[in-house]
């Protein structure tokens, strides 16, 4: 089955939420940022006249990016598999596709994707989404260097990076292993926690076994009535 940006990044962060979540498939509460980036996602889709795509597009961002936006293929859908011992690309749905996903503007050499929310530092920024579409556009064009961006919509900015050529296969190679990781780990799932302070805000706390018993020991501490796991880690 196919790796989605989505359970990579849930698995590299947490194993425990990744089985909880991909594997046990625990009851989740739809979080309301997911159907908000969805609806602005669509907004964007056909420039939708709301007041945040209007805010976006008469900003300085929105501005630099308008014709791209105008004029790129929106909603690619990339997929990547081997054959022949070699990465290639492949349909979305291929049986044999090992990672996929959707590019939300593709327009000659550049990669856009809109993020809604909270705009991310550049060196805290995560490129594995936008370096896989890369690797896709490497392969299905001669571009020798690709130009990708997480446009942050709502806060006139964005996080860019070039990526040459050159760099493909340290780009796939890390791609791979970490696909492999994740197979080898759905085949014998083994409880391995990442505790941090973000636990306290994690759909799948409730389910996490290691997260209700520190939280529990905390309630019962007279320092620490509200139980939670930042407090532990501030100390």
């Amino acid at each position: 089955m196919a790796k989605s940006v989505s359970k990579i990044q849930c698995f590299e962060q947490c194993k425990n939420k990744y089985k909880l979540t991909y594997l046990d498939k625990v009851p989740l509460e739809q979080q309301p940022h997911l159907n908000k980036g969805k609806a602005i996602h669509a907004m964007l889709e056909d420039f939708t006249n709301t007041e945040i795509v209007f805010n976006f597009l008469k900003s300085d961002l929105g501005q630099k990016y308008y014709n791209i936006i105008k004029n790129a293929n929106k909603e690619v859908k990339i997929g990547l598999k081997i054959a022949n011992n070699q990465l290639t690309s492949c349909d979305f749905f291929d049986s044999n596709c090992l990672f996929h996903g959707v590019a939300d503007i593709v327009y000659q050499n550049i990669i856009c994707d809109y993020k809604t929310g909270k705009a991310k530092q550049y060196h805290y920024q995560d490129w594995t989404q936008l370096e896989a579409y890369a690797l896709w556009m490497f392969i299905n064009t001669d571009f020798d260097e690709i130009k990708v961006s997480y446009l942050y919509i709502e806060h006139n900015t964005e996080n860019t990076k070039t990526i040459s050529r050159s760099q493909v296969n340290a780009i796939a190679k890390k791609l791979l292993l970490t696909i492999r990781d994740i197979k080898q780990y759905d085949s014998n799932p083994v409880q391995e926690y990442n505790l941090t302070a973000l636990c306290d805000y994690c759909q799948c706390n409730k389910y996490c076994q290691r997260y209700q018993d520190i939280t529990k020991a905390l309630q019962q501490a007279d320092h620490h009535e509200d139980g939670s796991l930042s407090d532990l880690l501030n100390l």
